[in-house]
């Protein structure tokens, strides 16, 4: 039987970033230009985490991030929250994303009638600015750390990371107001950010 993956190494295989083990693959995340939809993200072991990531903490109690996690953005990870389960995953409705500083406020899992995910403790942040974004997620002591561009499309928010290394672009649903990111990741989570 598979343990769950930590949510930062499923972001570090949509990401193309090949964390927890093995490189992505097409069965791991969509290919370059393809919408991530429910399904796209592989299930397996935890394994070990590539330079894409760093273990123990890499946000101090004071939210600085460590020197590992600085070398691809400077953006500072919000308090750790638990994430919630509901039934009902709501639609992508896109939006205009504004330049700022976003903390991770939520994590919600949707899933079927009678299946409850366990919970999820994760901290994080997303700086967007002009065409740039630095993103910083961390969970069970497992930090991810990257920056790059982003561009929107109707729904979509297509990001291509450039460091730690280039991967190609992933385009991902989201929702977008003045304050707020939502983000869609397969298989069934979104991550809902906060302009600081």
């Amino acid at each position: 039987m598979h343990a769950r993956r930590s949510l930062v190494c499923v972001v570090g295989m949509l990401l193309s970033l090949s964390a927890c083990g093995a490189p992505a693959s097409s069965s791991d995340a969509a290919t370059s230009g393809d919408a991530v939809t429910s399904g796209d993200a592989a299930a397996g072991e935890d394994v070990r985490i590539d330079a894409a990531t760093t273990s123990d903490a890499a946000v101090g109690a004071d939210g600085a991030p460590d020197p590992d996690a600085s070398m691809c953005t400077t953006v500072l990870s919000g308090p750790a929250i638990t994430s919630t389960t509901t039934i009902g995953e709501p639609m992508a409705t896109g939006g205009t994303i504004v330049d700022g500083d976003y903390r991770l406020e939520s994590a919600t899992a949707y899933a079927g009638a009678g299946v409850t995910p366990p919970a999820r403790t994760i901290a994080g942040a997303i700086r967007f600015r002009g065409t740039q974004a630095e993103l910083v997620l961390t969970e069970r002591g497992e930090t991810t750390a990257v920056s790059g561009t982003f561009s929107t499309s109707r729904t979509n928010v297509s990001l291509t990371w450039t460091c730690p290394r280039p991967a190609p672009a992933r385009r991902y649903p989201y929702n977008a107001t003045a304050t707020r990111f939502e983000w869609f990741l397969p298989p069934n989570m979104m991550l809902v950010f906060v302009k600081q």
